[in-house]
């Protein structure tokens, strides 16, 4: 769909060919997977789609009707795209191993282009200081307190900000054609993402306080929540519109299908890796001490150098299943630490790499061009 989003848009509107990718991303998203579990649940069909009278076990929907619905969906668009007109696709020539070995070596000398590589880097290493923020603060936000459903419950309307943000942004900022600096735009939502997440982390840290005995929390905390949430979705799908928009621009239209899924490639895997780096330094950096707990009734002293060493090493009769044993206590939130040196990571990375972005953003169309005949048939 990318590349022939390149070849039917004109030159003036290629990069409103990212407002239909992202706006049918989050939407695709949002259908198949709030959409699918509301009208799957029959607590949800029955509280808020049916009469009292009309209650059902089950929901509106299964899960094998929806999937044949939508496959039937899939089917009938990819035959539209089929026997669409009026593009400048040329059919490829020759059997299935010859077109293979074509694309991949379009895809290597793609590569090699120093323009690509330049942003190769950029698009490695900007979510690094992010991945801490979006993997782990919702997680951090129930064991806080929150609870799962509420957290649901105000997740499900992001997806409609997050559409009406890249519509906006798309018709307000992207639709200038050469003239509009899609780089820049994106660029200049990395500071607020960074804020976000720090405030994130304050939200963290102050939910436990807010808790009641019967495990409510006040409903403008809730607010706060949204609120930072919406500001949060915001710049992340303007930092998507403005990043697909520059890929519309700047991918040749002779390969474009295979220049499209390069730089989504790499975008992709810049996004994967500092989600799990950021799991694994909370993991490593959080340092825990086991304090002992009465043991019948009497609190637990041991003597002598061998009850200092077991103290220590907080030794002793298991917690589980014994009468006594020890409570962990977090010495050291790695949350926390991990949050602390994201922000300092991407403080230096906006400070290395402001200069190559805006260097990105100014480069002519033939620098992102593969060399003529470079990606000719096999």
């Amino acid at each position: 769909m990318d590349g022939l989003a390149l070849t039917i848009l004109s030159p003036r509107n290629k990069e409103l060919g990212a407002t239909c990718n992202g706006i049918g991303q989050s939407l695709g998203y949002f259908l198949a997977y709030t959409g699918f579990l509301a009208f799957n649940s029959s607590e949800f069909c029955n509280s808020y789609l049916r009469a009292a009278a009309d209650a059902a076990p089950t929901g509106y929907i299964s899960l094998g009707g929806f999937m044949v619905f939508w496959a039937y969906v899939f089917m009938a668009s990819t035959v539209w795209v089929a026997v669409a007109k009026g593009d400048e696709h040329t059919p490829l020539v020759g059997d299935m191993s010859s077109i293979l070995t074509t694309a991949y070596r379009e895809m290597y000398v793609v590569l090699r282009l120093p323009a690509i590589r330049s942003l190769a880097l950029v698009l490695l290493t900007c979510r690094a200081a992010l991945g801490v923020f979006t993997a782990v603060t919702p997680l951090r936000l129930v064991e806080a307190g929150v609870p799962k459903e509420k957290l649901a419950l105000l997740s499900s309307v992001l997806p409609f900000v997050g559409i009406s943000a890249q519509m906006y942004v798309s018709a307000r900022y992207l639709s200038g054609g050469q003239a509009s600096q899609p780089l820049l735009i994106w660029l200049s939502c990395y500071l607020p993402r960074l804020l976000f997440g720090m405030l994130g982390l304050g939200l963290v840290v102050s939910v436990p306080g807010y808790v009641a005995p019967d495990g409510s929390l006040p409903t403008w905390l809730y607010g706060v929540m949204l609120l930072l949430a919406i500001g949060g979705v915001i710049a992340s799908e303007t930092q998507f519109v403005a990043q697909m928009a520059f890929y519309n621009r700047v991918a040749d239209p002779a390969i474009g299908g295979t220049y499209m899924t390069m730089l989504n490639t790499l975008a992709n895997l810049g996004g994967a890796w500092p989600n799990t780096a950021a799991l694994f330094l909370v993991g490593t950096t959080t340092y825990k001490v086991c304090e002992p707990r009465p043991c019948n009734g009497a609190p637990i002293e041991p003597g002598g150098p061998l009850g200092a060493v077991r103290k220590l090493l907080a030794l002793g009769p298991s917690a589980k299943g014994g009468e006594c044993g020890c409570d962990e206590r977090v010495v050291i939130d790695g949350y926390v630490v991990t949050c602390v040196v994201s922000m300092v990571v991407g403080l230096v990375w906006y400070g290395a790499m402001k200069a190559r972005v805006c260097a990105l953003q100014r480069k002519p169309a033939s620098e992102w061009a593969a060399p003529p005949h470079a990606c000719g048939p096999a």
